[in-house]
């Protein structure tokens, strides 16, 4: 997974966890509680998990083993987001 900035793009994993959306990358490890999560959409090639207004984390579908696999992604997190109260 990757993210642009002035010296290229930056390596990401992101994973659903039991409390949280864990995105790490060389220099940053977040937790993202589910009420943080602003929208989870599927445009095309990229799945868009906005967190703020400002962040945004942008999963490349390529970065699943199958189709079926992104797709479950983003129901989890549709899933998780909506259940809030």
């Amino acid at each position: 997974l990757w993210r642009d900035h002035d010296s290229g793009p930056e390596p990401q994993v992101v994973e659903i966890r039991p409390q949280t959306l864990y995105a790490e990358t060389r220099t940053h490890k977040l937790h993202y509680a589910w009420s943080e999560i602003l929208k989870v959409v599927r445009r095309g090639g990229i799945i868009v998990v906005q967190v703020s207004p400002g962040v945004t984390h942008l999963v490349p579908v390529r970065a699943f083993r199958e189709p079926a696999l992104a797709n479950e992604f983003v129901t989890r997190l549709q899933e998780r987001i909506t259940q809030q109260p």
